[in-house]
């Protein structure tokens, strides 16, 4: 303690004092307290306001905080305080009329260390701007008041966002729509900033209001609970609600101060200061002592290397081979499949371990990745496990072991070489290859060791337990903590290690996976840790596999080829792109290969169907296209030649009146259905072969207009757009049953003359952008843990000046996540609009002339070209995207057909 925080304690009475741990102070450190003063008009007694402000004053000075936040501060409180406190400024409103009346959530900070840069108040509703609004079950109205402050001491360093905030007392649903709130606030008005949260949230640690802003360890948090940062370790004596009196320590940990992870906390305490037994107010107060971190030396993987590759060899796929046939295997869990590069011989192996939080994930998820390398000479295993709760902690590795000694075993049978094995997975499985290739012993149960392996890849999966965490997973005690830590098992023995770890992965995931390749070279052991720039935890992984170039794939080739025989070299041949068109009157199929420099297009074939064809979806893999027949009713399959792009008819099958929109699930094994007219959801079997089945696995009746159905990036969630009941339709998606189930909130509605149509997703984000065909806009949807689409911004998609009679049809949100674009209909033209950073706030930029009635329009994969098809005008625009701007440049038409309905494209090797 400084030395006037010391004489602050110097008071009259029995005082019991809080100590803070002894920690290194520094000038920049910076001292935060929370605090629930208890409104002063309460009749309290002896406890009265008049009785206990003076010792209030002395517990904050006695902290000595540069930034307060309180709760329940009356305005003659709020007053009093700023007298006392006169080196502080001080911001807050009453939550009744935004000026006066009703509870302040009153911030103070220092005045000769911050400078206001700007601040406000929004209220815990759905109409946040509205000056004593309240929503959902809330039973008074609820706010939070917040400033933006540059820190003079750091100003060369980002602002501070500062927000305080109450939570209602009595509404369940109110505190988490307000935790959600608030997240998306943060969102909002953080813009760089490093975030301070502070109040009273009326709700314990790991409640749903909890989740949303601090996460949990398979859930990257918003901000760390600075507490339980410092005291890991969970209590029984951590209530912060008192009563007034000093000992009343159990019960819930209801006051939180929560910080971004740009600090790091020193110091985190419940403030325990009594005098006779009594506290100066209702609530303890919570303190914190944060710091800015000091960045780490961090080593970027080069995205602007040229790209190299290990050949162009053909895939061939050896699926569902079980690597454990004892009495306890699990028919589903106890597989592999095997990708191989065609007529290679002695090549590596990548032997690959599928994420999920140890208690979902499917290795169909990761058949890309097994083909992106496979394509260049690496021979791919991608591994399932059991999940929890099925078993717990040693059981998944134990899995992974015997998916590991089925591999040696048998992979010179396929032309791989036993000696260069890589062991990689992703978030669980980095987690579950890391630990394969620390502690031994599971190696060594199959028979095996260290020296089995050639290197280690884990990818965003270094974690490090502590008691207790995820028990149900892990186990409850220390030794099952510490035995599923590999940090805890490095001996100096371990094979080389690359470390992975995505620019904007979960919180930690830098850290561990920086410590662990210290500890690694401490011990002797090579090992190297690489940032992939412009990634978070899920796109680190799954954008690889939409081609060789990426900066991880392109990283993992390196690594692999430095410690192997496998030989890189510049690949001269260029990506085919191929373009296929519904030509609804001429019933047929048209391809085209798109010249990925000028955006010309060249026809290569069209294929007669059987009546008019409407939407077209790829399967994952790129070897199949499937096609809605709408004007019968039926679904058709088709293979896709490599080579030519040409279709070859597979099989067709009756469906339902008017399938208006088809889409397949991640794993390539399902074709979901939406019908417009039928007013129902399907979902059809995809055979090995690409044939569909003839008997859906299911269906459900919706309602009328039943627009769209996509499913989200984890691939466990559906949703069906109505532009009939003006209503988004919400499922539960399991992969392995191939099952919708209604969501507890079945269907979203929406306001009257809306209608919901299409749906895209932002590329690396958890938002859902549905464009409105009745009122010519665009929401956005942030989607939330539970799987529920949360609405957010609405933009128009036409010019503020446009009397034109107006649909809206397609939108697809550009590759890079900057952009989305929405057809308009009538207008006949396209939305640009732009995305910020967070990919929540919207901007409308323009609208760029295009061919009549744009129904369908797709965007290529390198974001480069973006194709629109006009249904009244029969022709085919190519734009040419300017990354910058977003605008679009004509640089091809094509005549295609008339009704043209619908236009997709597809990158093949």
């Amino acid at each position: 303690m400084t030395l006037r925080a010391v004489c602050g304690l110097l008071i009259i009475g029995l005082v019991t004092i809080h100590h803070e741990p002894n920690v290194e102070a520094a000038d920049s450190d910076l001292r935060v307290m929370s605090f629930n003063i208890r409104y002063g008009t309460a009749r309290d007694g002896d406890n009265h306001w008049d009785r206990r402000k003076d010792f209030l004053i002395d517990t904050i000075k006695a902290f000595d905080p540069d930034l307060l936040g309180t709760q329940e501060t009356l305005g003659f409180q709020r007053d009093y305080l700023a007298e006392k406190l006169a080196a502080y400024d001080q911001f807050g409103v009453g939550r009744d009329d935004g000026a006066d009346r009703g509870e302040m959530m009153t911030l103070y900070y220092k005045r000769d260390r911050f400078e206001k840069l700007d601040g406000g108040h929004f209220w815990l509703s759905e109409t946040p701007d509205k000056i004593g609004s309240k929503s959902w079950d809330s039973s008074l109205p609820r706010m939070a008041t917040w400033v933006r402050l540059k820190d003079k001491r750091q100003d060369d360093l980002p602002p501070i966002l500062f927000i305080n905030t109450h939570y209602d007392h009595m509404g369940t649903t109110a505190r988490q729509e307000s935790s959600r709130l608030i997240g998306r606030q943060i969102a909002k008005l953080a813009d760089g900033a490093s975030v301070v949260l502070t109040g009273d949230f009326n709700t314990g640690e790991g409640s749903l209001p909890y989740t949303p802003l601090f996460g949990r360890l398979d859930k990257p948090p918003l901000l760390n609970d600075t507490f339980r940062i410092v005291n890991p370790d969970r209590k029984p004596n951590e209530g912060t609600f008192t009563g007034f009196k000093a000992d009343a320590t159990n019960g819930d940990r209801i006051d939180w101060i929560g910080a971004s992870t740009d600090w790091q906390v020193r110091s985190a305490t419940i403030d325990r200061t009594s005098r006779d037994g009594r506290t100066p107010s209702d609530h303890f107060p919570v303190t914190s002592i944060l710091r800015r971190k000091q960045p780490n030396v961090v080593r970027k993987a080069d995205e602007h290397a040229t790209p190299l590759f290990g050949g162009d060899y053909q895939v061939k796929s050896y699926l569902d081979i079980p690597y454990y046939e004892g009495k306890d295997a699990s028919p589903r869990k106890h597989k592999l499949d095997l990708y191989v590069p065609s007529g290679a011989k002695d090549f590596p192996v990548l032997f690959f371990v599928h994420g999920g939080a140890w208690t979902s994930g499917d290795r169909k998820l990761y058949a890309n990745i097994g083909k992106v390398f496979a394509r260049n000479g690496i021979g791919t295993v991608v591994t399932s496990y059991r999940l929890t709760p099925a078993v717990r902690h040693p059981g998944h590795i134990e899995d992974v072991a015997k998916a590991f000694a089925w591999t040696y075993q048998h992979i010179a049978e396929y032309g791989g070489r036993t000696d260069r094995i890589f062991v990689s997975g992703q978030s669980a499985g980095g987690h579950l290859s890391a630990l394969l290739c620390t502690d031994e012993k599971y190696l060594k149960a199959e028979g095996l060791s260290f020296k089995n392996v050639r290197a280690a890849i884990p990818i965003s999966g270094i974690y490090t337990f502590r008691k207790g965490e995820l028990a149900f997973i892990i186990g409850n005690t220390q030794e099952a903590a510490d035995s599923a830590s590999p940090m805890k098992h490095v001996s100096g023995d371990e094979p080389p290690f690359l470390i992975l770890y995505a620019s904007k992965d979960m919180p930690l995931c830098d850290v561990r996976s920086l410590q662990l390749a210290e500890l690694l070279k401490k011990n002797g052991v090579e090992a190297d840790c690489l940032q992939i720039p412009h990634r978070n935890h899920l796109s680190i992984i799954f954008q690889p596999m939409l081609g060789d170039r990426d900066t991880t794939v392109q990283t993992m080739l390196r690594f692999i080829a430095s410690h192997s025989e496998l030989e890189l070299k510049p690949r001269t041949a260029s990506q085919t792109s191929y373009v296929y068109c519904s030509a609804a009157k001429d019933q047929s199929i048209v391809t085209y290969q798109l010249d990925s420099e000028t955006g010309r297009l060249t026809k290569l074939a069209s294929l007669v169907v059987t009546g008019e064809p409407g939407p077209l979806v790829p399967s994952p893999n790129g070897e199949f296209l499937f096609a809605s027949i709408r004007s019968t009713g039926r679904l058709a399959s088709y293979r896709i030649d490599p080579a030519t792009g040409k279709l070859t008819a597979i099989n067709e099958v009756a469906a339902g009146d008017n399938p208006a929109y088809i889409t397949v699930d991640a794993t390539g094994q399902y074709l979901l259905t939406a019908y417009y007219t039928a007013g129902k959801v399907s979902v059809h079997l995809i055979a090995e072969d690409g044939s569909l089945s003839t008997q859906p696995v299911q269906e459900l009746l919706t309602a009328a207009n039943a627009h769209a159905i996509q499913l989200d990036a984890s691939n466990r969630f559906a949703f069906v757009p109505h532009t009939g009941p003006n209503a988004i339709f919400q499922f539960d998606w399991n992969s392995e049953t191939g099952l919708l189930t209604p969501q507890a909130q079945p269907k979203l509605d929406r306001p009257a003359q809306t209608g919901p149509r299409h749906l895209a997703w932002h590329p690396t984000k958890p938002i859902a952008y549905i464009d409105n065909e009745q009122s010519s806009s665009v929401t956005a949807y942030l989607l939330n843990d539970d799987g529920a689409l949360e609405p957010g911004q609405t933009v128009s998609t036409l010019p503020a000046d446009s009397q034109v009679p107006n649909s809206t049809a397609e939108i697809k949100v550009h590759p890079s996540g900057r952009f989305l674009y929405v057809s308009n209909r009538g207008h006949d033209s396209l939305a640009i609009i732009s995305l910020d950073e967070a990919g929540t706030a919207m901007k409308f930029v323009a609208t760029e002339p295009t061919e009549k009635t744009p129904r369908s329009f797709d965007i290529d994969r390198s974001g480069r070209f973006l194709l629109a098809a006009g249904e009244s005008s029969g022709r085919l625009a190519v734009y040419q995207i300017d990354p910058t701007s977003g605008r679009l440049k004509l640089a091809h038409t094509e005549e295609v057909g008339p009704k043209l309905w619908w236009v997709q494209t597809l990158d093949l090797k």
